[in-house]
């Protein structure tokens, strides 16, 4: 099968994406993108990886821990959606089939799958193999994935977006009540 690659943020929709990926058969390569956002958010999803890790140890999985850092106080967030692409890319070059992004029914980002689309184009003079952008998760809303991924692994996704409490949701950003409402 291809050879993936995925940006994993410990999160609901990138870990049921690498899941269901890995069951397909796909060689899955994740990275974490350290968005620096100067809150705990970032301790916590890269703890939930440390925690789901282990799940994905039977299959072709490898995870390679940060892939890309973002200073949020340099780029902030207007740009953010095309920030973490480039990188991926020239991660990419050559050696990887296909890079999945987890976008999702009813998120905001699916409307910036155009402009992705488009940079990769742009892209593909300085790459030796541009890999197909794959987003499987954008006909899935969030109760499905919530629903459908294991028990045992889902008890270990984050998220919570607030930089208040590293253990515990917030229950109060809009993540939180997103997903409140689905549980």
């Amino acid at each position: 099968m291809s050879k993936v690659l995925v940006p994993w943020s410990g999160g609901l929709d990138s870990t049921f994406m690498i899941l269901e990926l890995l069951n397909e058969g796909h060689k899955v390569h994740a990275y974490y993108i350290d968005v620096n956002r100067g809150s705990a958010q970032n301790k916590r999803e890269q703890a939930a990886i440390e925690k789901i890790i282990p799940f994905f140890e039977p299959y072709s999985f490898t995870y390679h821990g940060i892939g890309v850092s973002i200073d949020m106080h340099v780029c902030g967030n207007q740009i953010l959606a095309y920030q973490f692409l480039w990188p991926l890319l020239l991660m990419a070059n050559g050696d990887y089939d296909m890079i999945a992004i987890g976008y999702v029914m009813n998120d905001d980002a699916i409307s910036f799958l155009n402009e992705l689309e488009t940079l990769m184009n742009g892209y593909k003079p300085f790459v030796k193999k541009m890999p197909k952008l794959y987003t499987p998760l954008t006909k899935f809303p969030k109760q499905y994935i919530w629903n459908n991924l294991r028990e045992d692994i889902r008890k270990h996704v984050t998220w919570c977006e607030t930089d208040k409490n590293l253990k515990n949701p917030c229950r109060k950003c809009a993540s939180c009540k997103r997903m409140n409402d689905i549980k």
